[in-house]
């Protein structure tokens, strides 16, 4: 009635859907920093400008590999980091596979140290070998633990609690 074809109409849909597709795909490929201040009333002057770099659900597998996590880790060590947060869903697929994608992360650098807790994917695919491989990296795993970090008159408690919907997979893995 408008006479539009419609064949015209279909592959517009189509071109469109290819577009964004393509769009997506590209900008989830790129690493995307988010700064954000968090105003703490009564913070001790030692923890002024402690800064905390967090990094989460890499998802490295199939389609994200070891170029993306080399900019991500490269993006991570401009922003100079007195503690690296690296919080779950690392990789989709096993150590064995993709070991060699996950390696950049070993060159993170923070003064405070590089921290972990894990993920609901992180379950999926040998956990306890993902944290053999996640500690190899550097890393400190917190599961169900702490660690008391203390910067002049300054102290600050990092906590990992694990995915409390992937959690009851290993024993003594419960959310806690």
């Amino acid at each position: 009635a408008w006479g539009v074809d419609a064949r015209m109409v279909s592959a517009g849909i189509v071109g469109g859907a290819v577009l964004l597709t393509a769009a997506g795909t590209w900008g989830a490929r790129r690493p995307r920093v988010v700064r954000v201040t968090v105003p703490i009333a009564g913070l001790p002057a030692g923890l002024e400008g402690f800064r905390i770099v967090q990094l989460s659900d890499l998802h490295v597998g199939a389609t994200i590999g070891h170029p993306f996590v080399r900019a991500v880790v490269d993006a991570a060590n401009e922003l100079d980091a007195d503690v690296i947060a690296l919080t779950g869903d690392v990789a989709d697929g096993s150590v064995a596979t993709l070991s060699a994608a996950v390696a950049p992360l070993a060159d993170l650098r923070a003064r405070y140290g590089k921290f972990f807790v894990s993920g609901n994917h992180d379950y999926y695919w040998d956990p306890a070998g993902w944290h053999r491989e996640i500690e190899r990296l550097g890393f400190s795993v917190l599961t169900n633990a702490h660690q008391l970090l203390e910067r002049g008159d300054g102290r600050l408690l990092l906590a990992g609690v694990t995915d409390r919907s992937a959690s009851h997979r290993v024993p003594g893995h419960a959310s806690n």
